[in-house]
């Protein structure tokens, strides 16, 4: 639901929201994702569920950084190009000032066990919280034979392979294209077929 014409007030909303998940997100852009669907979908219900995996998987797609990518992609279909720029602001703001500080006092910090553990700490929740924003997007999307079977597939694939994330959603875009096609004309041929079967009924009275 993209909102055109977006106030001052929207686009700093925007950019506090993404500086806020920023300075959260720790492990890279898929830690974003329960971020984003906690404060955009739940909280303030700019989104989707629907909206945010479609945004996610073309962020996938693309090139360049993942985080970034949503962040454009998020803060467009909320607001336009003005709420793009406004998400990219507030996504770049804490790694930026974190990148800095962390510049000046790099040498207290090298090395140091203590700051070792805590991130190892930090690693371990990203990873799951990622796994529980996935089971709750899962209990919204797969809920049909054909979508628990990209779904299956999927998770084979990543698991076993090391097939590029992008190439795949590529491919299984074309599947669901396929799909929709094959699905859109067997509706038509049964329509086509119920309509002959009346023509011919009221041909014989």
């Amino acid at each position: 639901m993209s909102m055109r014409r977006p106030s001052f007030k929207r686009l700093v909303e925007i950019i506090v929201a993404f500086t806020k998940m920023g300075f959260m997100t720790f492990g890279g852009g898929f830690a974003m994702i329960p971020l984003i669907s906690e404060e955009l979908v739940e909280k303030k219900q700019w989104l989707d569920q629907e909206k945010l995996l479609e945004t996610i998987a073309v962020a996938q797609a693309l090139p360049g950084s993942l985080s970034i990518n949503i962040s454009v992609l998020v803060g467009y279909e909320v607001a336009d190009v003005a709420g793009a720029l406004a998400a990219v602001v507030g996504a770049a703001l804490p790694p930026f000032s974190t990148i800095m500080l962390l510049a000046a006092f790099f040498g207290m910090f090298q090395n140091n066990p203590v700051v070792d553990a805590a991130f190892k700490g930090v690693r371990c929740a990203v990873v799951a919280l990622i796994w529980n924003a996935g089971l709750g997007t899962a209990k919204t999307t797969v809920k049909d034979p054909f979508s628990m079977a990209i779904f299956a597939f999927t998770i084979v694939v990543m698991m076993f392979t090391s097939l590029n994330p992008a190439v795949l959603i590529v491919f299984l875009a074309m599947i669901g294209v396929g799909a929709v096609a094959v699905r859109s004309w067997r509706e038509r041929r049964e329509f086509s077929q119920m309509r002959r079967g009346k023509e011919g009924q009221n041909g014989t009275y």
